[in-house]
């Protein structure tokens, strides 16, 4: 975990992308038919506050790397609270990016068995899921990076194509007037949806890996922008195309069946699982980043190097929850405590980073020395 080594570094350009797919990927599928089943036509308004939240945290873990560019979020936690608290914080915070990678394999899970393979049992499905996981999270943050170049491309064709075959179909009027009844518990949104946002405060872990350049900041926030717009402008098109359909909205939490009668492709067969199958590579690489932030929380928590045999616990630990867990079990919980953990992970712990970035670059020198003297005697 050396941050002088260039193996583990990425470029600018992996950066944003990174910061575009976790943006967008994990909202696309089971995320806009239970915000609407649970705040009515408008739940557009929650998701609005949501995605401009996830911005200002964003915008906060670019400060703390344009503060401190040279230093890894561990070592700017070290500095600031020593060595002791440092490793507490991020062993919590462990536990909390593996709720989150566990939330999205639930969410693939759902599509795989619902959509694709019905009746295929989850242990099956469940296996290489998991060991994909392993791999991300003992492979370095450019691996991860190189993946996303892979991914983007063919993740931006099924997109559009989503976008366009939903989108010609789309009439606002269905959402308005805006001061009429909503048809569901708006204010409840706000707390049962909390959990499944945020998931950008996997990038935390690139502070100290991204390579220098100009407009580093600006190009990374671009991604994220652009994943929060076109998140917004997907979810007000499902939730009008989902009005016509109410009987699909009250069985399932799958998008895939709105989608298909929603945009007029009956006459296409299942197109549209297709495209889905394409955009769930993008949200097995959100799980992934997710998983290989919790991996290296670990790993530095336990004061190890050696990421394989930590990112093999945490994965069977995910296949274990995800398999015992039901999804819609899982879902009820996030649903009832999400509210809390977001606020003390997904707002708490940015702002906490911040402040440590904050600290006098000369407060803790020598606990940061000790750091590195330990991370050198563990790679000998």
């Amino acid at each position: 975990m050396l941050q002088d080594n260039p193996n583990n570094s990425i470029s600018i350009k992996q950066f944003a992308f990174l910061a575009f797919i976790i943006g967008i990927a994990p909202k696309l599928f089971t995320l806009p038919l239970m915000m609407l089943k649970t705040g009515g036509r408008y739940a557009w308004l929650p998701l609005t506050v949501f995605l401009a939240a996830e911005l200002f945290l964003f915008g906060i873990i670019l400060l703390a790397l344009k503060l401190k560019p040279d230093k890894s979020c561990f070592q700017i936690a070290q500095n600031a609270a020593g060595s002791a608290a440092s490793r507490i914080i991020f062993g919590i915070l462990a536990v909390y990016l593996l709720l989150k990678t566990v939330l999205a394999v639930s969410v693939l899970l759902t599509f795989i068995n619902a959509d694709l393979f019905d009746g295929m049992p989850a242990w099956i499905t469940l296996a290489p899921l998991i060991l994909l996981l392993a791999v991300f999270g003992a492979k370095t943050l450019r691996a991860v990076g190189r993946t996303a170049e892979i991914v983007l491309f063919p993740f931006l064709a099924a997109l559009c194509l989503l976008f366009f075959f939903v989108g010609k179909n789309v009439n606002l009027v269905r959402l308005l007037p805006l001061w009429g009844d909503s048809g569901g518990d708006l204010a409840g949104t706000f707390t049962a949806f909390a959990l499944f946002f945020g998931d950008g405060i996997a990038l935390f872990i690139a502070l100290g890996k991204v390579k220098s350049g100009r407009r580093r900041g600006v190009k990374a926030f671009s991604g994220a922008a652009v994943a929060a717009v076109l998140g917004l402008v997907f979810f007000i098109m499902m939730f009008s195309a989902a009005l016509d359909v109410a009987h699909i909205t009250d069985a399932a939490r799958r998008v895939t069946p709105v989608t298909h009668a929603g945009a007029g492709l009956l006459s296409l067969g299942r197109f549209d699982k297709i495209v889905f199958t394409v955009l769930a590579a993008g949200l097995l690489l959100a799980a992934g980043l997710l998983f290989h932030a919790a991996a290296e929380c670990a790993a530095y928590t336990c004061r190890t190097t050696k990421k394989t045999p930590v990112s093999l616990v945490l994965a069977g630990a995910v296949y274990a929850i995800a398999l015992l867990i039901k999804p819609h079990r899982l879902h009820a919980f996030s649903q009832s405590a999400g509210i809390y953990l977001a606020a003390a992970f997904t707002i708490g712990f940015p702002l906490l980073l911040l402040i440590f970035a904050l600290v006098k670059k000369n407060r803790g020198k020598s606990d940061e020395n000790i750091y590195i003297q330990e991370e050198q005697n563990q790679n000998i």
